[in-house]
């Protein structure tokens, strides 16, 4: 219901601005995966409707509660997910195996919180903005119905004006932030592509 709804706000604004959206590239692994869950209306109403349990969690992990329908990955669901070319198979059930802390053979929210917790640097507070972000938006987008539906002419210009500044300056973050990506993956591409073959 909540995907519907969520749908249906995307829908009508791209109505109200009468053009398709704009067609992103794609982020690898995490990155990719934090800013569709960013776009999941559900999670951002769980955060709304029980702001509690994402105060028992550290600021910026909540992207990472919604990881799987049932709360855990198994080593090939984490391969799957995670895999972005960075870590080879052996580094990534590795990787598995260290944030499996208590040893179930399968990796839950808990513990990716934890272990992405711990290595977040400056990036807690960019995903905790993000969180705030997110949730803002969405209440923005219930405004924007609201008087686009009902408003004046002048209440339906400034509300245009408003939104299509909030969606040039959220791609204009992406797009930063993309580029970022791009001179990583040219960074790491050319040093595998370097190795010596076997």
């Amino acid at each position: 219901m909540c995907e519907q709804a969520a749908r249906y706000c995307r829908a009508g604004v791209q109505r109200l601005l009468r053009k398709p959206p704009p067609a992103l590239r794609g982020l690898d692994g995490l990155l990719r995966w934090v800013v569709a869950r960013m776009g999941d209306k559900a999670v951002a109403e769980r955060e709304l409707l029980n702001p509690g349990a994402a105060a028992a969690q550290r600021k910026g992990t909540s992207v990472i509660l919604d990881v799987s329908d049932d709360g855990k990955l198994s080593l090939e669901e984490f391969q799957a997910f995670f895999s972005d070319g960075t870590l080879n198979e052996e580094e990534l059930e590795k990787l598995f195996h260290t944030i499996d802390s208590d040893n179930t053979n399968n990796v839950d929210t808990k513990e990716l919180c934890d272990y992405f917790a711990d290595h977040m640097g400056d990036y807690e507070d960019v995903l905790a903005s993000l969180e705030t972000l997110n949730l803002s938006i969405l209440k923005a987008m219930d405004y924007t119905k609201r008087v686009y539906e009902s408003g004046s002419n002048v209440d339906q210009f400034v509300t245009r004006f408003l939104l299509k500044e909030t969606a040039n300056q959220t791609q204009s973050l992406l797009s930063s932030v993309e580029s970022a990506v791009d001179a990583i993956d040219e960074q790491t591409n050319p040093a595998r592509s370097a190795a010596p073959p076997a």
